[in-house]
């Protein structure tokens, strides 16, 4: 990522979220307090296309707290855009009342360029 792109940025980082523990997400955002990290969050199916793009520009790295599937939309708009991701993998997750365990979020990329905590 050129120098000249961090120069145009207004936040350190989007967070974006899909059907992931509040707990969860509350845990990222009281880190980024902490260590004074700007950052724009975006919760899939509650946010306009329009501002997701405009802050994509503007940012310097995406945090990706999603759940099961595989990459969508708003994923390859952050690879387009050769933006860093920092994908946080979720080993346990709920649908509703059902746990589900054992999930990969990007099974493309997990073996190539991922890290994953041992449970």
């Amino acid at each position: 990522v050129s120098q000249s792109r961090y120069e145009d940025c207004i936040y350190d980082c989007i967070l974006y979220t899909k059907h992931r523990d509040a707990s969860e997400i509350d845990f990222v955002e009281r880190i980024l307090v902490k260590k004074g990290i700007e950052y724009k969050k975006f919760s899939y199916g509650s946010y306009e296309e329009n501002h997701y793009q405009y802050s994509l520009q503007k940012a310097k790295f995406v945090i990706w707290l999603g759940s099961h599937e595989s990459q969508g939309f708003a994923f390859q708009e952050c690879l387009a855009r050769n933006i860093p991701i920092l994908v946080c993998d979720a080993t346990v997750i709920r649908m509703g009342l059902q746990l589900i365990r054992q999930v990969v979020l990007l099974p493309i990329f997990y073996h190539l360029c991922m890290f994953h905590q041992a449970e």
